[in-house]
């Protein structure tokens, strides 16, 4: 999660339109050159690729649909994955302006992106549709 931290934003220094996936390129060749082994690589570089994704889903989508869910799901990996990447959604969301609180970030925001993370891990957390027939 550090690395990708690292490298998230790092093709917007040389002007690409295709930050997240200078990015991720980025990310894999520091990982390989610290070592990092292939799954924590391509961790780091899906983090990276998709850093925006989150954001996107959570701010522009139906958090009611559950296909919104699910694209959260394969954007992460996994659950520690979209762990990882609500959280590094956060940081970015809150870095961007120094008054993020009342800037870029806010409290909707923040509920938004916590109510998609919760849905995204645990689509039935009532277990309501366990076992039902429709």
């Amino acid at each position: 999660t550090r690395l990708a931290a690292l490298c998230h934003d790092l093709g917007k220094a040389e002007g690409m339109t295709d930050h997240e996936q200078h990015g991720a390129n980025v990310a894999r060749g520091l990982a390989q050159r610290l070592g990092l082994d292939d799954e924590e690589t391509e961790e780091a570089a899906r983090l990276v690729l998709n850093h925006h994704a989150i954001a996107s889903i959570a701010f522009g989508e139906d958090l009611e649909d559950p296909s919104s869910w699910e694209c959260a799901r394969a954007a992460a990996g996994s659950n520690a994955g979209l762990d990882a990447l609500v959280s590094l959604a956060f940081a970015d969301l809150v870095a961007t302006n120094p008054n993020s609180w009342s800037g870029v970030w806010s409290d909707w925001k923040r509920d938004l992106l916590l109510y998609l993370h919760a849905r995204a891990r645990d689509p039935d957390p009532q277990g309501l549709l366990r076992g039902a027939r429709f």
